[in-house]
């Protein structure tokens, strides 16, 4: 008897699981709002994009990439899911990426000088102090990276006003010259989160 009321209870739990995951695959299908799906099977974990189809047993996923780039089709089995992410901060930022597609490819040519060996970082950095229309990314000590403004520099220390992947704000933060190995500007990376750091100035 008390088996017969479990397997109902679990038969009524999957069914009311099933019914959000199709409620929240309609609406994706039905608008092309974008959603976020986790997975437990795949390696990176990660899939982001509309739904064009799905049935009992599948769905069908127009993926985009990070960039808002249309990245083919996948077809996932609706048990191999594990969380649905909607209406978040990531879902608006990429769907504005992807309207603004053509903003994103176009690099704008900056002006870029060579320094010399001799601290070499401060006068490259400097070069892009407190220069809004650009953000760089640089590597320092374990392979980290940041990214953000060029706020303050000097002999021996440059300030970031770093900038998160989404656009968002994260403060300043102090970095050692000396531990700075490799510099990157007006890459994709970087152009992404100048789209988004001043998309999100303008809706505040």
């Amino acid at each position: 008897m008390q088996l017969c009321i479990l397997r109902r209870f679990l038969q009524a739990k999957r069914k009311m699981n099933t019914e959000i995951i199709k409620e929240i695959f309609e609406d994706s299908k039905n608008t092309k709002n974008l959603i976020g799906i986790w997975t437990y099977t795949d390696d990176s974990g990660y899939w982001s994009g509309y739904v064009k189809d799905y049935n009992d047993e599948f769905v069908q996923i127009r993926h985009y990439t990070k960039y808002g780039k249309p990245d083919g089709t996948i077809i996932e089995k609706i048990s191999n899911i594990e969380s649905i992410d909607y209406e978040d901060d990531y879902a608006k930022c990429l769907k504005y990426l992807i309207e603004n597609s053509a903003e994103l490819d176009a690099e704008k040519e900056l002006k870029q000088i060579l320094p010399n060996e001799n601290n070499w970082q401060y006068e490259y950095l400097n070069n892009h102090t407190r220069l809004s229309d650009r953000i760089l990314r640089i590597s320092v000590k374990d392979d980290n990276t940041y990214s953000g403004f060029i706020d303050k520099i000097d002999s021996e220390n440059v300030v970031i006003q770093l900038i998160g992947s989404l656009g968002e704000d994260e403060g300043f933060s102090m970095y050692k010259l000396e531990d700075i190995s490799c510099i990157r500007i007006n890459d994709i990376e970087n152009r992404k989160r100048l789209m988004l750091y001043n998309w999100k100035k303008t809706i505040k």
